[in-house]
């Protein structure tokens, strides 16, 4: 099936009916963003919904240069693009992401087997009551930098350039000179709460075509301590050989996440 229309895609075909116990004014809502092309499935907030469709709407007056300086603004990559429903295409995605919560941001990159430091995993440290804002902030741009790589090819993210061996390769690493990739849906999940789950027929809702993870790291490497096991949770999509038996004695946490996040190749070096 055409990747575009996997997850919960956005636009075209059948009128949707209302789910039971829908809310009218967010089925009209997600309706409405779903004619501007933003994918709206995944969002029960109706301030959110309204604010979305008051800037998909503003980009109707926009010339095409107009529209690659918003999309600048939006950090959706436009490089070699020419034609408007293109630009807007990746526009509508990155509108979708910035009104995400981490934790949906956190359930797509794990959809897509893109792999993310969780902020408790990156430090131990508590911070102070005035520095979550900023902190959540600062997490929201890193895991969006990593659905923009994964997605657009050659666009610079936080995760190496080339990959990571048998933990995650960029969309376009197998795609032929001047072949484009299709891209999915900003949400490939399930919808929220009142929104339909069966969708337009042959459009009907399915998640990327990725390999699936373990369902638990314990049934990978069942011989190894729990510290190793609870930390190995942050990386479900981890691959790699297992690091022994003495990294759950001799190993840091920071080493043991460098080795997971590496996809098994940085291990300690010997003392």
């Amino acid at each position: 099936g055409d990747r575009r229309s996997a997850g919960v895609a956005p636009g075209g075909g059948q009128e949707r009916g209302s789910a039971p116990g829908a809310d009218p004014a967010l089925t009209a809502l997600r309706e409405q963003c779903s004619k501007f092309g933003l994918c709206a499935d995944w969002c029960a907030d109706l301030g959110k919904l309204e604010g979305m469709l008051k800037m998909a709407r503003s980009w109707g007056i926009f010339g095409v240069c107009a529209l690659k300086d918003e999309s600048g603004r939006l950090g959706a990559p436009i490089d070699g693009l020419l034609e408007r429903k293109d630009i807007l295409e990746r526009m509508c995605l990155l509108v979708a992401w910035k009104n995400m919560s981490v934790e949906q941001l956190q359930a797509e990159c794990r959809r897509r087997g893109i792999p993310f430091f969780t902020r408790a995993s990156r430090s131990q440290i508590l911070v102070l009551e005035d520095e979550t804002e900023q902190s959540d902030a600062d997490e929201r741009k890193d895991l969006m930098g990593r659905l923009r790589q994964d997605t657009f090819p050659g666009c610079a993210g936080p995760l190496p350039a080339h990959g990571i061996k048998g933990v995650w390769q960029p969309s376009g690493s197998r795609l032929c000179p001047g072949e484009r990739p299709e891209i999915l849906p900003a949400w490939t999940g399930a919808p929220a709460p009142g929104v339909p789950q069966q969708r337009h027929g042959a459009e009907a809702a399915k998640p990327p075509q990725r390999a699936a993870p373990p369902a638990s790291p314990a049934d990978t490497f069942p011989d190894l301590g729990l510290r190793v096991h609870r930390i190995l949770r942050e990386f479900p999509n981890f691959r790699g050989a297992s690091p022994g038996l003495e990294a759950e004695t001799e190993w840091s946490d920071e080493q043991l996440r460098t080795f997971f996040f590496s996809g098994g190749a940085q291990r300690p070096r010997a003392p």
